[in-house]
C-alpha cells in the first residue's frame, strides 16, 4: 500500500461533514426530490431517497460485534477519517453508519464527510481499478500520515460486483445483487475488515 499525505488544514479534513451534517444534509435533500453533485436526474433523486430510509434502518438496526467494539474502544491512537462519499450511492448508505460508529465508540476518532464531485482531486488519488468507486475512507494521523484505506465495499460484495459487472449486468441488477449481500451480512464484513486495519496499526503504535 502506498502511503500518501494529507495537509489537515485545508478544506479537505478541517472543512469536512460531521456524520452528523451529512445525514442530515442527505435528509434534506432528499426531501426536496434533490441530490449531491450535478445529476440531479429522477434515478439519482430515487437513489438518494432510498438511501435516506437505509441509513436510518442500519442507524436504528445495526449491531456491533463484541470484538469490534472492544477493537475500537481501546484504540489509543489518534485517528483521522476521511470519508469521501454522495448522497445517491447505495454502497455508502450502507456503510457510512458502520462507518460513523468509530467515532461513537472512541473520543479519539475523529469523522469528516466530503462529497466526490466537489473534491476530484482527492478521489483521483484514491481510484479503485481506475474508478472513482465510492464510499473510500482514508485514515490518517494528526500529522497527517496515511495509515491505512478502505472501499469502496466489503471484499466479497466487491467480487460479487466485479463478477456481475464481467457477466454484463446491467447497473440496476448489480445494485439489487449488492441490496441482497448487505441485507444478509449486516456490517459483518465490514466490522470484520475494520477491526484487522485498527488492530495493525494499533500494534505498530505506542500507547499515549
Amino acid at each position: 500500500m502506498s502511503k500518501k499525505s494529507i495537509d489537515f488544514n485545508t478544506n479537505t479534513f478541517q472543512n469536512g461533514m460531521t456524520g452528523s451534517a451529512y445525514f442530515q444534509l442527505i435528509a434534506d435533500l432528499a426531501k426536496e426530490n434533490k441530490t449531491t453533485g450535478p445529476n440531479q436526474s429522477e434515478a439519482m433523486v430515487h437513489y438518494t431517497q432510498m438511501n435516506v430510509k437505509r441509513m436510518h434502518r442500519w442507524i436504528k438496526t445495526m449491531k456491533l460485534t463484541d470484538e469490534f467494539k472492544n477493537t475500537v474502544k481501546y484504540l489509543k491512537t489518534p485517528l483521522n477519517v476521511l470519508v469521501i462519499t454522495e448522497g445517491w450511492c447505495g454502497d455508502a448508505a450502507h456503510n457510512t453508519p458502520f462507518i460513523q460508529a468509530l467515532e461513537e465508540l472512541n473520543d479519539h476518532v475523529s469523522i469528516r464527510y466530503i462529497l466526490r464531485d466537489e473534491n476530484t482531486d482527492v478521489i483521483d488519488a484514491y481510484l479503485t481499478n481506475g474508478g472513482r468507486s465510492i464510499p473510500k475512507l482514508i485514515a490518517f494521523t494528526n500529522d497527517g500520515e496515511e495509515l491505512f484505506t478502505w472501499g469502496p465495499r466489503p471484499e466479497p460484495a466487491q467480487r460479487l460486483y466485479e463478477e456481475g459487472k464481467a457477466q454484463g449486468k446491467p447497473y440496476p441488477e448489480l445494485a439489487a445483487d449488492l441490496q441482497v449481500w448487505y441485507n444478509k451480512d449486516k456490517g459483518k464484513t465490514f466490522m470484520k475488515e475494520l477491526g484487522y486495519l485498527l488492530n495493525l496499526i494499533q500494534e505498530k503504535s505506542p500507547v499515549i
